[in-house]
C-alpha cells in the first residue's frame, strides 16, 4: 500500500546532501553523452544512460572530453601491463560511467574484473538501465548458477560487479568486495573521478588509507577539483554550494602538492600529480588537438585553461599512466601585499561585460564598446556604449542601435587617436560572423550640463535622437546619437590598400609618423581557427593599409596579446607582450618593433609568468602587465618589466573573497595620469557553473609595485 505523504519519513540533511551529490551524476552523464555525440570521444554506450539528450556548449564538451580520454588512457595502460596476469579495477563513485562496457566490447578485459561502487539508489537505477538495454546486458557473462544475490550486490557476473555501498562505510565495502571474490593481493587499480571531494576530509582520507592498507599491489588514480581560492575556484565552490553538493574536501587539500603529501602521509609509497593542462599538452598529439579544433566553434580558451587548472589527476605508486615530463616551468615568486584594490560602491552603475574594449579619452572619460555582458538583466552581446567618468566613477549607457553599423562586437581592438576619436578595429559577433567595419567614435560630453555624468540616477540613458547624416570624405556611413549630457557620433571609415582579413583577438596601438596618426595591427584569429602572424600599418587619415614585411626576431603567430607604444628617447617602439601561439601555448615574451625599419627585436627577460588575455600599459620605461591566464597553478597578478634591462617582477593580487570576486581576464584597463589602474569588465562563461561578470570599475593602486 502506498504511504500517505503525511506519514512519509522526512529526509534528513544527510540524505538531502546525498541526493544532491547523486544529481551531479545525472548532469555529468548528460554532458559526457553530448561530448561523445559531438565526435570528441567514441562511446556509444553512454546514450543508454541518458533519458533525454542535450547538446552542451563547446567548452563543456572539451572539458569532459579531456577527462574521458585521460581516464581511458589510464585504464588501457593499466590493462596492458603484465599481459596474462590477473588484474582488477575498482571504480569508486562510478555513477553511470560506461567504461566497463566500452573496454569489454574492445576485448580488453580477458584477464580483468571490474567493480563499480556507488550509493545504493544510484546502482539500482544503473542495474535497471543495464537490464533494459540488450546492448549492455549482452556483454555480461554469468556462471549459470542461480545463486541468490545479497545486498549490497546489485550485479554479480563473471567479470562485472555492481555494488551499492556508501563509500564512508569501509567495513561494508570490504565485505561486499570479498563476497564478490575480489583478490586483495592481485594488481588493482582504484579509480575516483571527482568523487572524494564531496566527502569530508576525515572520510575521504580514511578511504585513501584503507585502500593503501587493504590492497597489496594497488594503484590509486583520482581526479579532483583543486585551487579553491582563486577567482575561478571561488565561483566553482559557490556553484556547488548553491546546488546543495558542497565541495567539502577541497579546502583541506587545495593544491597538487597538498594532495601528494596527503597520500604519502597515509602510507602510499609514491605519488605524482598533474593538472589537466599538463595532461592536455602531453597525452594529446598535435594532430588530435587540431582535430578537436574542428568539432565545435570555440572561443573560450581562458575558461578552458582555468577549468583544467581546477582538476588534478593523482596517481599513487610508481606506475606511469601518462608519459609526462617532470620538468615544469620555473615560476617566479609573486610578491604579496603590494597591490590594493578599491571596489565600486554598491550604489554605482557597474560595467558588467567581457571581451570588450575600453579606452581613456581626455584623461577623464573611459569609453567602453562591445563585448558580452548584461543588458536589462539578460546576458547577450552588447551594442551599448558606456561612458565612465573617472572622477566620480559614475557610468552611463548610450543605447546605440543600428542595422548598418556593427556596434556589437567582441574581441576587437580600440585605439584613441590624437584628436580624441576612438577607432574600433576587427572583432566578431560570432565565430562565424566577423566584423569588417572600421569604426570611428567621437564622444562629446557637456561637463557643465545638469545632465552630465556627475548627475545621480541618470546612469542608463536612452538616446533622445538617433539619425544618419551625410558622410564626410572617406566615410562609408555616419550616424550620431544624442543623449542626456552629450552626443556620440559614429562613422565607418572607408578602407583601401592591403586590407587585413577579418579577425579577432588581435592587438592594435597608435604610432605617430611625421606628425600623423597611424595604427599598427598584429596577429589575431580567423574564422578558420588560423592564428595570424602578420603586421599591418593603417594611415588613419585616408584608411590606407600597408602590410609590413618585417625582419628580425619575428614573434610568430599570436592572439590575445597586447601592443603598446613606448617613447624610447627619440625612437618610437611598439611593445608586444604575451599572447597565445598557434599550438595554444601562452608566452611571456616581449618583442620591440621599430616601425620605421619594420624590425622586431626580442627582449631578454628575467623569469616572468606566461599569459594571455591580459592588458598592458607604459609608465616611463616600465611595462605594466595586468592579469591574464596561463597554464600554470600560479594566477598572474600585476607584472612590472623594465624595458631597458629586461628585469621583471610579479606581484600577487590580494584575495578579495567570495563577495568581491574578480576575474582578471577578458577585461580592459586604463591607466590614469597618477598611475592608478582602472579595471573595467572581465569574467567569462565558467564551464557548467554559470557566467561571471565582474562588478567594475575597480581601482588598482600599484604605486608600491612601480617603486619596488
Amino acid at each position: 500500500m502506498e504511504q500517505n505523504s503525511s506519514e512519509r519519513k522526512p529526509k534528513t540533511s544527510k540524505s538531502r546532501r546525498e541526493t544532491a551529490v547523486q544529481g551531479t551524476n545525472d548532469n555529468s552523464i548528460v554532458s559526457k553523452c553530448s561530448m561523445s555525440a559531438a565526435g570528441y570521444f567514441p562511446d556509444h554506450f553512454l546514450q543508454h544512460f541518458v533519458a533525454k539528450h542535450s547538446k552542451r556548449a563547446p567548452l563543456i564538451n572539451r572539458g569532459y572530453y579531456l577527462r574521458a580520454v585521460s581516464i581511458d588512457q589510464v585504464l588501457r595502460n593499466f590493462l596492458a601491463q603484465s599481459p596474462g596476469c590477473k588484474k582488477q579495477i575498482i571504480s569508486l563513485g562510478a555513477g553511470f560511467d560506461s567504461s566497463y562496457f566500452r573496454l569489454k566490447a574492445d576485448r580488453l578485459l580477458q584477464d580483468a574484473s571490474f567493480y563499480e561502487v556507488d550509493f545504493p539508489e544510484v546502482v539500482k537505477k544503473k542495474h535497471a538501465i543495464i537490464q533494459g538495454h540488450e546492448e549492455l546486458f549482452s556483454l555480461l557473462q554469468f556462471s549459470g548458477q542461480d545463486d541468490k544475490i545479497l545486498p549490497p550486490i546489485e550485479i554479480s557476473s563473471l567479470d562485472y560487479f555492481l555494488l551499492g555501498v556508501d563509500l564512508t562505510q569501509l567495513n561494508t565495502l570490504e565485505a561486499a568486495l570479498r563476497l564478490c571474490g575480489a583478490d586483495f593481493d592481485t594488481q588493482t587499480l582504484l579509480l575516483s573521478e571527482c568523487v572524494m571531494t564531496y566527502m569530508t576530509r576525515r572520510c575521504s582520507s580514511a578511504l585513501v588509507k584503507w585502500a593503501g592498507e587493504t590492497f597489496q599491489d594497488a594503484f590509486f588514480v583520482m581526479f579532483e577539483q583543486i585551487n579553491p581560492d582563486d577567482a575561478f575556484g571561488l565561483f566553482m565552490r559557490n556553484h556547488f554550494h548553491t546546488v546543495g553538493s558542497p565541495l567539502k574536501c577541497i579546502a583541506s587539500f587545495p593544491t597538487l602538492d597538498s594532495q601528494n603529501k596527503r597520500f604519502l602521509g597515509l602510507g602510499w609509497q609514491v605519488c605524482k600529480s598533474y593538472d589537466l593542462n599538463e595532461i592536455y599538452r602531453h597525452i594529446l598529439s598535435p594532430e588530435e588537438r587540431a582535430r578537436i579544433e574542428t568539432l565545435d566553434p570555440f572561443d573560450e580558451y581562458e575558461e578552458f585553461n582555468l577549468k583544467l587548472q581546477e582538476v588534478g589527476a593523482y596517481r599513487s605508486i610508481s606506475f606511469y599512466f601518462y608519459h609526462i615530463s617532470e620538468s615544469r616551468f620555473p615560476q617566479p615568486e609573486q610578491v604579496p601585499d603590494m597591490i590594493s584594490i578599491t571596489p565600486l560602491a554598491a550604489h554605482q552603475t557597474s560595467v558588467k561585460r567581457f571581451s570588450h574594449s575600453s579606452v581613456l579619452v581626455g584623461d577623464r572619460f573611459v569609453v567602453t564598446a562591445g563585448g558580452f555582458g548584461e543588458v536589462d538583466g539578460r546576458h547577450q552581446r552588447v551594442q551599448e556604449v558606456s561612458v565612465t567618468d573617472t572622477v566620480t566613477m559614475e557610468t552611463k549607457l548610450i543605447r546605440c542601435h543600428s542595422d548598418d553599423i556593427q556596434y556589437s562586437r567582441m574581441h576587437h581592438a580600440s585605439v584613441v587617436l590624437s584628436d580624441g576619436q576612438i577607432m574600433l578595429c576587427g572583432g566578431r559577433q560570432s565565430p562565424f560572423f566577423l566584423c569588417s567595419q572600421l569604426l570611428l567614435l567621437n564622444l562629446e560630453v557637456d561637463t557643465n550640463s545638469n545632465q552630465n555624468l556627475d548627475a545621480p540616477n541618470q546612469n542608463s540613458c536612452s538616446c533622445v535622437n538617433h539619425s544618419a547624416s551625410n558622410c564626410a570624405s572617406g566615410r562609408e556611413k555616419e550616424e550620431y546619437t544624442e543623449f542626456e549630457g552629450g552626443r556620440l557620433q559614429c562613422s565607418v571609415l572607408r578602407q583601401s590598400g592591403d586590407v587585413p582579413c577579418p579577425r579577432w583577438r588581435h592587438a592594435c596601438t597608435l604610432v605617430k609618423i611625421e606628425g600623423r596618426d597611424f595604427v599598427v595591427l598584429h596577429g589575431g584569429r580567423t574564422q578558420h581557427a588560423e592564428v595570424l602572424a602578420d603586421t599591418y600599418l593603417l594611415d588613419v587619415q585616408n584608411g590606407f593599409w600597408t602590410k609590413l614585411e618585417c625582419m628580425g626576431d619575428l614573434p610568430g603567430p599570436r592572439h590575445s596579446h597586447t601592443l603598446v607604444t613606448w617613447e624610447d628617447g627619440d625612437r618610437q617602439l611598439v611593445v608586444m607582450m604575451g599572447g597565445m601561439d598557434d599550438d595554444q601555448n601562452p608566452h611571456c615574451s616581449v618583442y620591440l618593433l621599430d616601425v620605421a625599419s619594420a624590425h622586431w627585436q626580442a627582449l631578454a627577460l628575467t623569469p616572468f609568468l606566461p599569459r594571455y588575455s591580459h592588458t598592458c600599459h607604459i609608465v616611463g620605461d616600465q611595462l605594466v602587465v595586468v592579469g591574464g591566464v596561463n597554464l600554470h597553478q600560479q594566477t598572474p597578478g600585476v607584472g612590472i618589466i623594465n624595458l631597458r634591462t629586461g628585469t621583471a617582477q610579479e606581484f600577487a593580487f590580494p584575495n578579495l573573497g567570495q563577495q568581491r570576486l574578480l576575474m582578471f581576464h577578458r577585461h580592459c584597463s586604463i591607466i590614469l595620469p597618477d598611475n592608478r589602474v582602472v579595471v573595467l569588465g572581465g569574467g567569462g562563461n565558467c564551464f557548467s557553473f554559470g557566467t561571471h561578470l565582474n562588478h567594475t570599475p575597480v581601482i588598482l593602486d600599484i604605486s608600491n609595485c612601480l617603486t619596488a
